[in-house]
Protein backbone atom coordinates (compact mmCIF):
# COMPACT_ATOMS: atom_id res chain seq x y z
CA UNK A 1 0.00 0.00 0.00
CA UNK A 2 1.94 3.34 -0.85
CA UNK A 3 -0.54 6.87 -0.44
CA UNK A 4 0.24 9.82 -1.93
CA UNK A 5 -3.16 11.38 -1.66
CA UNK A 6 -5.16 11.29 1.56
CA UNK A 7 -7.47 8.64 2.52
CA UNK A 8 -10.92 9.79 3.57
CA UNK A 9 -11.40 8.77 7.98
CA UNK A 10 -7.45 7.72 7.89
CA UNK A 11 -5.72 4.48 7.56
CA UNK A 12 -5.56 1.39 9.31
CA UNK A 13 -2.19 -0.96 8.71
CA UNK A 14 -2.82 -4.50 9.75
CA UNK A 15 -0.30 -6.25 7.60
CA UNK A 16 2.12 -4.92 4.88
CA UNK A 17 3.60 -1.73 4.35
CA UNK A 18 2.00 1.60 4.10
CA UNK A 19 4.73 3.87 1.92
CA UNK A 20 3.73 7.44 2.32
CA UNK A 21 5.57 9.53 -0.34
CA UNK A 22 3.17 12.17 -0.10
CA UNK A 23 0.40 13.10 2.16
CA UNK A 24 -1.70 11.22 4.00
CA UNK A 25 -3.91 11.42 7.22
CA UNK A 26 -4.05 9.46 10.20
CA UNK A 27 -2.33 6.16 10.45
CA UNK A 28 -2.69 3.35 12.87
CA UNK A 29 -0.32 0.64 12.55
CA UNK A 30 -1.64 -2.97 14.60
CA UNK A 31 0.67 -6.27 14.57
CA UNK A 32 2.78 -6.79 11.25
CA UNK A 33 2.09 -3.39 9.99
CA UNK A 34 4.87 -1.39 8.61
CA UNK A 35 4.52 2.57 8.22
CA UNK A 36 7.77 3.66 6.00
CA UNK A 37 8.23 6.77 3.97
CA UNK A 38 9.55 10.14 3.59
CA UNK A 39 6.14 11.81 3.18
CA UNK A 40 3.63 13.76 5.92
CA UNK A 41 0.98 12.03 7.84
CA UNK A 42 -1.75 13.32 10.40
CA UNK A 43 -1.57 11.54 14.05
CA UNK A 44 -0.04 8.38 14.11
CA UNK A 45 -1.02 5.29 16.23
CA UNK A 46 1.88 2.18 16.64
CA UNK A 47 0.30 -0.89 18.64
CA UNK A 48 1.85 -3.73 19.68
CA UNK A 49 3.70 -5.34 16.58
CA UNK A 50 3.68 -2.23 14.50
CA UNK A 51 6.46 -0.77 12.83
CA UNK A 52 7.58 2.73 11.77
CA UNK A 53 10.33 3.33 9.91
CA UNK A 54 11.14 6.18 8.61
CA UNK A 55 12.27 7.65 5.10
CA UNK A 56 14.12 5.13 1.80
CA UNK A 57 17.17 4.77 3.68
CA UNK A 58 17.19 6.30 5.97
CA UNK A 59 15.32 9.85 5.52
CA UNK A 60 12.68 11.68 7.57
CA UNK A 61 8.56 10.90 7.88
CA UNK A 62 6.93 14.11 9.23
CA UNK A 63 3.59 13.48 11.57
CA UNK A 64 1.18 15.57 13.54
CA UNK A 65 0.68 13.92 17.50
CA UNK A 66 2.16 10.18 18.03
CA UNK A 67 1.74 7.39 20.01
CA UNK A 68 4.38 4.65 20.66
CA UNK A 69 2.44 2.12 22.67
CA UNK A 70 4.19 -1.30 24.34
CA UNK A 71 5.54 -4.00 21.86
CA UNK A 72 6.25 -1.25 18.81
CA UNK A 73 9.35 -0.88 17.23
CA UNK A 74 10.92 1.65 15.59
CA UNK A 75 12.68 0.43 12.52
CA UNK A 76 15.66 3.04 13.29
CA UNK A 77 18.41 3.12 10.30
CA UNK A 78 22.16 4.93 10.49
CA UNK A 79 24.01 5.43 7.23
CA UNK A 80 26.81 7.87 8.71
CA UNK A 81 27.64 8.70 12.59
CA UNK A 82 28.84 12.44 12.03
CA UNK A 83 25.86 13.91 9.02
CA UNK A 84 22.62 15.38 9.75
CA UNK A 85 19.19 14.20 10.96
CA UNK A 86 17.12 12.86 8.55
CA UNK A 87 19.62 12.36 5.56
CA UNK A 88 22.30 10.39 7.33
CA UNK A 89 19.72 8.62 10.15
CA UNK A 90 16.26 8.26 10.39
CA UNK A 91 14.32 10.80 11.51
CA UNK A 92 10.96 11.58 12.82
CA UNK A 93 9.37 15.40 12.47
CA UNK A 94 6.33 15.71 14.35
CA UNK A 95 4.44 18.71 14.53
CA UNK A 96 2.62 17.37 17.59
CA UNK A 97 3.16 15.37 20.50
CA UNK A 98 4.08 12.42 21.89
CA UNK A 99 2.24 10.60 25.56
CA UNK A 100 3.90 8.10 27.43
CA UNK A 101 2.48 4.82 25.93
CA UNK A 102 4.49 2.38 27.16
CA UNK A 103 6.18 1.18 30.48
CA UNK A 104 9.50 -0.72 31.99
CA UNK A 105 6.57 -4.25 31.56
CA UNK A 106 5.62 -3.36 28.26
CA UNK A 107 8.16 -1.62 25.85
CA UNK A 108 8.47 0.56 22.75
CA UNK A 109 11.47 -0.75 20.65
CA UNK A 110 14.22 0.76 19.14
CA UNK A 111 15.17 -1.46 16.59
CA UNK A 112 18.96 0.11 15.47
CA UNK A 113 21.03 -0.61 12.33
CA UNK A 114 23.28 -0.30 9.98
CA UNK A 115 25.85 -1.32 7.37
CA UNK A 116 29.11 -0.14 7.38
CA UNK A 117 28.24 3.16 9.09
CA UNK A 118 30.69 6.03 8.03
CA UNK A 119 32.48 7.78 10.69
CA UNK A 120 31.40 4.99 13.20
CA UNK A 121 33.57 4.64 16.28
CA UNK A 122 32.88 1.09 18.28
CA UNK A 123 35.59 3.06 20.64
CA UNK A 124 33.70 5.91 21.09
CA UNK A 125 32.86 6.89 24.92
CA UNK A 126 29.93 8.57 24.06
CA UNK A 127 27.54 9.53 20.96
CA UNK A 128 24.19 10.92 20.60
CA UNK A 129 21.99 10.79 17.30
CA UNK A 130 18.50 12.89 17.44
CA UNK A 131 16.03 9.91 16.30
CA UNK A 132 12.54 12.04 16.82
CA UNK A 133 11.56 16.02 17.21
CA UNK A 134 8.37 16.68 18.55
CA UNK A 135 7.17 20.46 18.22
CA UNK A 136 4.49 19.83 20.57
CA UNK A 137 6.16 18.38 23.55
CA UNK A 138 6.93 14.90 25.19
CA UNK A 139 5.37 13.72 28.43
CA UNK A 140 6.13 11.34 30.95
CA UNK A 141 9.30 10.18 29.18
CA UNK A 142 11.08 7.18 30.95
CA UNK A 143 14.27 5.70 29.52
CA UNK A 144 12.96 2.41 31.11
CA UNK A 145 9.84 2.08 28.98
CA UNK A 146 12.65 1.66 25.75
CA UNK A 147 14.59 -1.20 24.53
CA UNK A 148 17.36 -1.48 22.21
CA UNK A 149 17.60 -3.74 19.70
CA UNK A 150 21.03 -3.66 18.38
CA UNK A 151 21.19 -7.35 16.41
CA UNK A 152 21.22 -5.04 12.92
CA UNK A 153 24.03 -2.82 14.62
CA UNK A 154 27.66 -3.95 12.76
CA UNK A 155 31.39 -3.34 13.92
CA UNK A 156 30.02 -3.12 18.10
CA UNK A 157 32.55 -4.06 20.24
CA UNK A 158 32.46 -6.69 22.84
CA UNK A 159 30.97 -4.59 25.40
CA UNK A 160 28.86 -1.37 24.83
CA UNK A 161 25.80 -0.01 26.07
CA UNK A 162 23.27 1.94 23.68
CA UNK A 163 20.40 3.92 25.65
CA UNK A 164 17.50 6.14 24.72
CA UNK A 165 17.44 9.98 25.91
CA UNK A 166 15.24 13.22 26.02
CA UNK A 167 15.06 16.94 26.45
CA UNK A 168 11.48 17.33 26.50
CA UNK A 169 11.19 17.41 22.87
CA UNK A 170 13.44 15.64 21.19
CA UNK A 171 14.27 11.37 21.79
CA UNK A 172 17.61 10.61 21.17
CA UNK A 173 19.61 7.23 20.57
CA UNK A 174 22.79 7.11 22.49
CA UNK A 175 25.43 4.78 22.37
CA UNK A 176 28.78 4.39 24.36
CA UNK A 177 31.88 1.96 24.39
CA UNK A 178 32.29 -0.24 27.73
CA UNK A 179 36.17 -0.10 28.68
CA UNK A 180 37.25 -3.56 29.65
CA UNK A 181 40.11 -3.92 31.79
CA UNK A 182 43.04 -6.30 29.52
CA UNK A 183 46.31 -5.43 31.69
CA UNK A 184 46.01 -8.02 35.10
CA UNK A 185 47.55 -5.52 37.13
CA UNK A 186 48.53 -2.31 36.48
CA UNK A 187 47.78 1.69 36.68
CA UNK A 188 44.27 2.57 35.88
CA UNK A 189 45.34 5.52 34.10
CA UNK A 190 47.29 4.17 31.59
CA UNK A 191 45.26 3.68 28.35
CA UNK A 192 46.62 0.73 26.97
CA UNK A 193 45.46 -1.05 29.98
CA UNK A 194 42.27 -0.74 28.64
CA UNK A 195 40.57 -2.98 25.71
CA UNK A 196 39.14 0.50 23.74
CA UNK A 197 41.93 2.37 25.01
CA UNK A 198 40.30 4.24 27.38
Amino acid sequence: YSATTSPQGGTTVNAGTLLVTGTTSSVTVNNSGILAGNGTTGDVVINSGGVIAPGNSPGTLTTGNMTWNGGGIYNWELSSANGTDGTDWDLISSTGNLPNGANSTNRFTIAASTTNASGFDPNERFKSWTIANFAGGISGFSSDAFTINATGFDNLPASYLFGVSSNGTAISCTYSAIATWIAGTGNCTDAGNWGQNF
